[in-house]
Formats: C-alpha cells, structure tokens, sequence
C-alpha cells in the first residue's frame, strides 16, 4: 500500500488543478465544497451529495502500488495537487461572523462552520498525467519513492468538479402511463399489464 489512511479519518481534501482548487471539507453537519477559496452554495433545489464525495474521497484514503516509477520526475506543473488533513479531535474555533475563515493551509485553518481541522495536512500528493492517458504518477511529498497507478482508480478525485458533488437530487419515476383509449383494465392485473 504506497497511501493508507482511513477515509473515516480524513477531515478535508483540496485538489489544487493550476489555479483552480475544489475543497471537500468535512463538517459537523456533512460535507462542504469550497470552490477556489469561496464556499459552494448549492442553489435551489441542489444538496451536496455527501455518499459521492466519500467515494471520491476513499480514492486517496488508500492507493495501492501498481509499480514503482521514477520519483525524480519533474512535478514543477503537476496534473493536479492532492493535499489531505485528518480531522482534528476536536472542533476547531469558528468565526460567527466568518471573518478570518478561508481556505488557507496555514496552521489552525479550518475551512467552513464546524470544519474539524487544523493544522497542516497529514499528506500532500502530486500526480501527472502518463502519456498514455491510462495511467497516473503519483508521489506523497517526503518520501523517496513514486508509483504508477491505473489512472481510473483516482480519477473521480483528481478530477473533482462542482458539478460532479453538488446536485439536484433524481425525479421520482413518472406513474405508469394510461391505457389506450380509455380502455379499463380487468381489477387484479399488475399495473403495465395489457389484456390481450
């Protein structure tokens, strides 16, 4: 196993791509999405799928080898930056007023109203892109080793989008459609069942 955390453990996730940062932060209420800096306000009809961003989440929790790569690769314009934080043992203070709260990585940073870390994060790891399109380099920064993953196994993490984890919850399935021509069915046969 080249990372092994448990995904209960991790309190906040930021996937930093470019200049572009989605924060996943665990909340005594759920989870919050932070989008460059600023918190995600799901709009009307939107909730935060909180079971899809534990799936996305439990992609980082625990990685396991594929093989070994080079860990000098040059990472000075990684693919995407994948920085994770345990949750603390207890909450961190809250501003009421939200002054001073933001997304910072600084020590004693928390990211959102019941935000439950602190500190910096327990792990930080770059990942590139392969050539081939299939598979994904990853290294945790300070340790001396690198591997090679298939590509699909982190993917839904390193490729995180608002889009992706905050949603409009599915439509109830329309009622079955009326008979043709206002026929009457016999009583006791299973709706969609037509006489013949």
């Amino acid at each position: 196993t080249y990372l092994d955390l448990p995904a209960s453990d991790i309190g906040r996730v930021t996937v930093a791509r470019g200049a572009d940062t989605l924060e996943l932060v665990r909340t005594d209420g759920g989870w919050q999405v932070l989008q460059n800096g600023i918190a995600v306000v799901p709009g009307a009809g939107e909730q935060v799928d909180g079971a899809e961003i534990d799936r996305r989440v439990g992609q980082i929790a625990k990685v396991y080898l594929s093989a070994p790569a080079d860990p000098a690769r040059d990472v000075s314009a990684p693919m995407a930056t994948v920085s994770v934080w345990k949750q603390a043992a207890a909450p961190a203070p809250v501003d009421p007023a939200g002054a001073g709260s933001g997304s910072g990585s600084g020590a004693g940073s928390g990211s959102g109203a019941g935000s439950t870390t602190v500190g910096l994060p327990a792990l930080v790891v770059d990942v590139l892109a392969d050539a081939d399109g299939k598979t994904y380099w990853l290294k945790e920064r300070g340790k001396t080793t690198a591997i090679t993953i298939d590509a699909s196994r982190v993917k839904d993490l390193i490729e995180v989008t608002r889009a992706a984890v905050v949603k409009v919850p599915s439509a109830p399935a329309p009622a079955p459609a009326a008979p043709p021509g206002g026929m009457q069915l016999p009583p006791g046969l299973p709706p969609g069942l037509m006489p013949q």
